[in-house]
């Protein structure tokens, strides 16, 4: 199940070296970030599921009970089998201290194959939120979570600046004081500040949002994509007009 037409291109190779340092840091602020609907989507091939927390792009904090933000992670269920999950604080969400609380959305596929490329997505429309692998829906939470975006303060996020060179991250968890990078390889990163239909990314997972070649001419609601095409030097290119490039941090 791939795009063959982009991975002639490239891909980003995040198990290539040593698994305990390799990310993109983005310097994007909140003001760069869906405000409540939000759609995720990128193309992973894991060299291995796991390890509890290793993640696939994190914008969030999650310090004892502070959880703010959104990420996409790998995190364990009750049988130790590792899986996708989407992870949200909204205003919505049962938050009596004004703390955050984060909601994991766990895949409940019974498989999970590695080396293998399949598509993983999440969205939230402002009430629910989905899991998708390879265009399928395999997880819904229209329950505890609604509203805006939850993100954590401007304080926090210098914080993380200095450690690990980016609060926005490709390729890891990252907040103030845990990272943990995933261990395979990841393309064609999309962030939208529209939910979009689950058919609709079904559909067009395999075409390219934008016009090949340029940044103009990118389909309404796409805020952020990282096709991951470079071979030579540390910039990561983002292909939306005005979009802020990633920089190549450790054994990427």
């Amino acid at each position: 199940y791939s795009c063959s037409y982009d991975f002639e291109h490239g891909a980003l190779d995040f198990g290539y070296g040593s698994t305990s340092s390799g990310h993109v840091a983005v310097p994007l602020g909140v003001d760069d970030l869906p405000t409540e609907a939000i759609t995720i989507e990128a193309w992973v091939r894991m060299n291995m599921m796991g390890p509890e927390w290793s993640g696939m792009i994190s914008a969030a904090q999650d310090d004892s009970s502070n959880e703010f933000g959104f990420t996409i992670l790998q995190r364990s269920n009750d049988a130790g089998e590792f899986r996708w999950s989407f992870g949200l604080s909204t205003a919505g969400g049962s938050d009596a201290d004004g703390d955050g609380d984060m909601t994991y959305l766990q895949d409940d596929r019974s498989t999970h194959p590695v080396n293998e490329w399949h598509h993983v997505a999440s969205i939230y429309d402002g009430t629910t939120m989905q899991m998708l692998i390879d265009g399928v829906v395999t997880a819904t939470d229209a329950t505890s979570q609604s509203g805006a975006i939850r993100y954590p303060h401007s304080t926090y996020l210098n914080r993380v600046d200095q450690i690990h060179g980016g609060w926005f991250t490709i390729g890891a968890y990252n907040d103030a004081n845990e990272y943990y990078p995933m261990d395979g390889l990841l393309d064609e990163l999309r962030l939208w500040n529209i939910a979009r239909p689950a058919a609709d990314i079904g559909s067009t997972n395999c075409n390219d949002p934008c016009a090949y070649g340029g940044s103009t001419g990118c389909v309404a609601g796409l805020m952020h994509f990282w096709r991951f095409d470079e071979n030579h030097g540390a910039a990561v290119a983002d292909m939306v007009e005005g979009g802020v490039a990633g920089q190549l941090i450790g054994e990427v």
